[in-house]
């Protein structure tokens, strides 16, 4: 799978073993690769799905196989696969963090209004406030979904309940934001001792306007993991920004941050899928177009 213009990811699924330690998978540019004359790269069990962010060049034909460790050894190499990443449009780049400030006008979400459940649940149609384009497509709506997703289109799956590799193939195929993807909770109290507070609003004047998606406190679900910060779209240029004041991490789900077409096509920082790691006062910057 592609992850943007320089960057690829590979899934593997290999079974599941109490003794398997580890993985290594060895890759190359020509066929029946030597593990001993190989790039490598090795990660720890569990891990399923397995995640490759070497950087593979789009377009270039790759071998790779793949081998298990454990306490007696290594196992022998894989059968050889072969793969050619795809170039995605679109560009990632960490930027300042810089957060806007609101006017005191925004729309503040009742979430016992907008999300009828509550948990595992997405809103009705929102209002951007001017035309922005998503992957080529012209919006003037967004949905917000309560485990840190804006969809375009349409209120598509709710993404219960951890962030996944994008693309994604599964729960989520449509064009989707994932600025804090998890298992997320508006109604739970979290580490801060508050209830989430969600708003929006849009901001300036033609053609320079921008839709400031502002989260605060949304807690992961029955743990004490939470996520503050926004999401913000940019008139004319069409670029999304995300921007994460703090994000804590769900001792038992994972967290993803970027941008999505379909199942076939998204933009994000590798390091930024299905991680578990604390984030403070950073900031990325997609464009989709």
């Amino acid at each position: 799978g592609s992850v943007n213009g320089t960057q690829a990811w590979i899934n593997f699924s290999p079974d599941a073993s109490g003794s398997v330690t580890g993985y290594t998978l060895y890759w190359g540019t020509a066929p029946e690769i030597d593990p001993n004359n190989a790039s490598t790269y090795t990660g720890s069990a569990p891990a399923i799905p397995f995640k490759i962010m070497p950087g593979f060049a789009p377009g270039t034909p790759y071998y790779a196989v793949l081998t298990a460790t454990g306490p007696s050894g290594t196992s022998a190499p894989s059968p050889e696969i072969t793969f050619t990443p795809a170039t995605a449009p679109g560009t990632v780049t960490d930027i300042p963090f810089a957060p806007v400030t609101l006017d005191g006008l925004a729309t503040v979400i009742d979430p016992a209004v907008t999300f009828p459940s509550l948990d595992d649940s997405v809103s009705g149609a929102l209002e951007i406030g001017f035309t922005f384009t998503f992957y080529g497509v012209p919006y003037t709506q967004f949905f917000l979904g309560t485990n840190g997703l804006v969809y375009f289109g349409a209120a598509g799956n709710n993404g219960c309940c951890w962030g996944a590799m994008l693309p994604n193939t599964s729960e989520l195929t449509q064009p989707v934001i994932a600025f804090s993807w998890s298992d997320m909770h508006t109604t739970d109290i979290g580490p801060t001792g508050v209830a989430a507070t969600i708003s929006y609003e849009t901001l300036g004047t033609l053609p320079n306007r921008m839709l400031v998606i502002d989260v605060q406190d949304l807690s992961t679900f029955q743990y004490d993991g939470y996520f503050t910060g926004q999401v913000i779209l940019y008139e004319t240029t069409n670029v999304v920004e995300i921007h994460t004041q703090t994000l804590l991490p769900n001792p038992a789900y994972s967290f993803t941050q970027g941008v999505q077409k379909d199942a076939t096509t998204a933009a994000a920082n590798p390091e930024r899928m299905q991680f578990t790691k604390s984030l403070s006062n950073e900031a990325v910057r997609f464009t989709t177009n």
